[in-house]
C-alpha cells in the first residue's frame, strides 16, 4: 500500500511539473509600448519678408571731370597740386599763349580796317554812288575779318585752364614745362560736395530693388553707419562683372573721403510670400539630401525640403513644406522617422 501511494504521489507531481512547463513555453513577454518623445512644434504659414542684399562698394564724387585745354601747346604755369581745394572759375593752370596772341592782334587789325572800309563804302551806297552788290562783298568780308577775330580771341582765352565748379584736385597727369596736345588730361576734379556709394546689384536682385527705396551704408574705416536713398539703377548690366550698377546718396561730412570702401545694405522688395524656417533645424543625410521632422497623427516625420535663399538666420523652403504643417522645433539628436511624438 505505501508503494502504490508514493508512486502515486511522484505521478501526480510529474504531470503538475509537466504543465507548469508546458504553460511558460506557450506564454509569450508582452512588450511595453515606447514612450511618446515630447517636442515642441510650430505651424507653417507663408509670409511676406524682405531680405537684406549686402554689398561690398566705393564712395565716390558724384561729378569727376578731367580737364584739358581746348587747343595744344606748352604748359607754362601750374598753379594747384594733389588735394587742393578749389573754386568755380579759379585759375588752374595755363600755356604760353605768345602765338595766339600775336595772331589775335593781326586778326583785330583786319577786323578794324574792314569795319572802316564797311563804314565808308555804306555811306557812298547810301548817297547812291555804290552799286549794292559791291556794298554785300565788303559786308562779307568784314563777316569774315570778326569771325577770325572771335577765332583767334577764343583761342587765347582757350590757353587757360579754370576749375568749373566748386571741388578738390584729386590727380595732376602733365608738368610743368611739358607740350600737351588739344583734350590729352591735365587735372582730375572732383565735385567734393556730394559724394554717393556705388554698389553692383546681382542680376537675379535688381528687379527687387527701386528708386527712392532706403538703404544701409557702412563705413568700416570710419566705424560710420548712414542712411541714404537710391538714387540711380544703371539699366544696363556690367559686361565684366555681369552686375548693374546702383547709386545711393546720404548725408554728406568731411570725414568721408572719395574712395573709400563701404558696405550698403539694400532689402528687396519681394512680390510674393514664401515659406521660411530656421535653417538650424535643417539636416542632412549621408548623401547630402536635405529634411526636416514634422509632427503627423502623433508620430514623427521625415519630410525632404529643398532650400531657397537665406534671409539672416532663416532659410526659404522652396518645396516640401506647406502651410498648415506642424514643423518640430527641438527634434532631438536620435528622434527617428516614426517615432511616437506628444507635444
Amino acid at each position: 500500500m505505501c508503494v502504490d501511494r508514493n508512486r502515486n504521489r511522484i505521478g501526480a507531481f510529474c504531470l503538475i511539473t509537466l504543465a507548469f512547463l508546458v504553460c511558460i513555453s506557450c506564454t509569450k513577454p508582452i512588450k511595453s509600448a515606447p514612450e511618446a518623445t515630447v517636442v515642441q512644434v510650430s505651424k507653417i504659414e507663408s509670409q511676406g519678408f524682405q531680405p537684406v542684399l549686402s554689398l561690398e562698394g566705393e564712395l565716390e564724387a558724384i561729378s569727376r571731370h578731367e580737364l584739358s585745354f581746348l587747343v595744344p601747346g606748352k604748359l607754362i604755369s601750374l598753379l594747384v597740386k594733389e588735394g587742393d581745394k578749389v573754386k568755380k572759375g579759379q585759375l588752374l593752370a595755363s600755356l604760353e599763349s605768345s602765338d595766339y596772341q600775336e595772331a589775335l592782334a593781326i586778326a583785330e587789325a583786319k577786323l578794324a580796317e574792314a569795319n572802316d572800309q564797311y563804314q565808308r563804302l555804306s555811306n557812298m551806297y547810301a548817297s547812291g554812288s555804290l552799286p549794292e552788290a559791291d556794298l554785300n562783298k565788303i559786308k562779307s568780308l568784314r563777316n569774315e575779318a570778326e569771325a577770325n577775330y572771335n577765332l583767334y580771341k577764343n583761342k587765347k582765352s582757350y590757353t587757360e585752364l579754370k576749375a568749373a565748379l566748386n571741388g578738390s584736385i584729386s590727380k595732376i597727369w602733365a608738368r610743368q614745362g611739358m607740350t600737351v596736345d588739344q583734350g590729352q588730361p591735365v587735372l582730375t576734379l572732383l565735385n567734393t560736395d556730394e559724394l554717393v556709394a556705388k554698389v553692383g546689384v546681382p542680376e537675379k536682385s535688381i528687379d527687387f530693388i527701386q528708386v527712392g527705396e532706403e538703404a544701409m551704408i557702412l563705413i568700416p574705416s570710419l566705424g560710420d553707419t548712414l542712411m541714404g536713398k537710391v538714387n540711380l539703377i544703371n539699366p544696363a548690366a556690367s559686361r565684366l562683372t555681369r552686375t548693374f550698377e546702383v547709386e545711393v546718396t546720404f548725408p554728406q561730412n568731411e570725414r568721408i573721403k572719395d574712395g573709400m570702401l563701404c558696405e550698403v545694405r539694400l532689402q528687396e522688395l519681394l512680390p510674393q510670400s514664401e515659406i521660411l524656417i530656421p535653417l538650424g533645424l535643417v539636416h542632412a543625410d549621408g548623401d547630402g539630401i536635405q529634411y526636416v521632422f514634422l509632427a503627423e497623427k502623433g508620430v514623427a516625420k521625415r519630410r525632404r525640403v529643398l532650400l531657397g535663399k537665406l534671409v539672416e538666420n532663416q532659410v526659404v523652403v522652396e518645396k516640401g513644406l506647406s502651410p498648415g504643417d506642424l514643423l518640430i522645433l527641438n527634434p532631438a539628436i536620435d528622434l527617428l522617422d516614426g517615432m511616437p511624438v506628444t507635444f
